[in-house]
């Protein structure tokens, strides 16, 4: 069995990128890809975690309006006995005075 030649092409237009040259950008453009998607990945971590921070504070404000509304139910429901002895003082006071 014997081999032979047909012809050889080649091309005067665009001299063809060395494997080198291909290959160094191929690692460039991955490299960028890479870096692309960590950076979207960080800032998608931190919108999450802001999410969480931004409920967290929400709910603890939402715990302090409450607490303070149950506070102010209270001094109206219940009044110190301070205000009660001022209170007192004060009718003693005028009954006795008037």
């Amino acid at each position: 069995m014997s081999t032979m030649t047909v012809g050889c092409i080649q091309t005067t237009v665009n001299p063809p990128l060395t494997s080198g040259i291909y290959e160094a950008l191929l690692e460039k453009a991955e490299r960028e890809l890479d870096e692309a998607r960590k950076e979207k990945e960080k800032w998608g971590l931190y919108a999450e975690r802001v999410e969480r921070e931004r409920d967290h504070y929400k709910e603890s404000i939402e715990e302090i309006s409450v607490t303070i509304q149950d506070w102010l139910d209270s001094i109206v429901q219940e009044p110190s006995l301070d205000f009660i002895r001022a209170i007192k003082a004060w009718a003693d006071k005028k009954l006795n005075n008037g």
